[in-house]
Formats: C-alpha cells, sequence, structure tokens
C-alpha cells in the first residue's frame, strides 16, 4: 500500500470530528458530532444503537447516557462516549473522513513506536 500523507487541512478536519467534551471529570466525545462529522447517512439513532451494539461496549463505561431536554417532541438521547469509543467507531466508518482519521491514527502510532524504540535502543541489556 503506498504511503498515505494527510495536509494540514485534512488534518485539521480530522481534530474537528473527535472534540473532546468533561463529564464527571474525564474526557468524553458527543457521539451526535461524531455521527455528523464522520458524514454518516445512516439517521443518528440507529447507527449509534447499532454500532454500540455491534462492537459490544458497555454503557457506563464505554459511554454515557441521558436524556436532552424536549424542545416540543419525544426527548433525544445524549450519547456521550469514551475518547477510546470514539476512536474505534470512527476507524470502521467507510467514509472518506473515516479513512484520513485512520490514517492518522496510524502515523500517531508509528510516531510513539520510533519514540519507545529510540528510548530501547539507549538501554544497556544486561
Amino acid at each position: 500500500m503506498a504511503k498515505v500523507r494527510l495536509t494540514a487541512k485534512e488534518v485539521a478536519e480530522i481534530q474537528s470530528v473527535i472534540t473532546l467534551k468533561y463529564h464527571k471529570g474525564e474526557q468524553w466525545v458527543d457521539a451526535r458530532d461524531l455521527h455528523k462529522g464522520l458524514e454518516v447517512q445512516t439517521p443518528f439513532t440507529m447507527w449509534i444503537e447499532r454500532r454500540l451494539d455491534e462492537y459490544g461496549f458497555e454503557a457506563e463505561i464505554d459511554f454515557f447516557t441521558s436524556l436532552l431536554k424536549s424542545t416540543g417532541g419525544r426527548p433525544a438521547h445524549e450519547y456521550l462516549l469514551t475518547l477510546e469509543t470514539a476512536k474505534h467507531l470512527a476507524t470502521v466508518e467507510r467514509t472518506s473522513i473515516g479513512f484520513k482519521i485512520r490514517t492518522y491514527l496510524f502515523w500517531w502510532e508509528s510516531q510513539l513506536r520510533k519514540i519507545v524504540q529510540s528510548e530501547y535502543d539507549g538501554q544497556i541489556l544486561s
């Protein structure tokens, strides 16, 4: 596979898809924002319920739900995802931005491996 490079604009686009919120002192990602950013065509409620079930994510561990205030109809559910859950969901989407997110995360992983390897190379093994 050819090495894929992302432009600064694409990196900014990726960073806008996974935006962090804080709830109970922890970092979370709003599932509705993620759904919109990933450009998923499936309606939100169907998408989130299917994905959470399909990948075995657990309430109160991988995500948190609450009811939003009603604006005249039924109140909507708010889904807050852990960062790890959001990354999982983002990487399985078969959209253009999903591909860019996978590329971005693989790049960061390679950078981390280089750092760990350089630290390891500097050690004397006994």
